[in-house]
């Protein structure tokens, strides 16, 4: 009897050694996702940063976009202004002569 309590004595020694490593491993494990998870999370906000830059950048050029195309039209309106002003020009002209 001496001997198969030795036997499960020795075997739940072993066992309880076996958990323990296990426990190291995962222990171990667990520290390197947690690492991996905050370089993730950095690599997160890198990229959400440069994603709103991204669109400030795009409203900013948007907003240009618009402000050329109204200076286009500002020089046709002068253009047709200077136009229309020359041709009362030429009218008082004749009327004069």
């Amino acid at each position: 009897m001496a001997t198969s309590k030795d036997n499960l004595v020795q075997t739940l020694e072993a066992r309880v050694r076996t958990l323990i490593v296990r426990y190291g491993e995962l222990r171990t494990e667990a520290q390197t996702l947690r690492a991996e998870v905050a370089r993730q999370a950095d690599t997160i906000a890198q990229l959400q940063a440069a994603v709103e830059q991204g669109r400030t950048e795009y409203a900013n050029l948007k907003l240009a976009r618009m402000i050329d195309i109204g200076d286009g039209e500002m020089r046709e309106a002068k253009a047709r202004i200077n136009r229309l002003v020359r041709e009362v020009d030429k009218c008082i002209a004749l009327l004069k002569a």
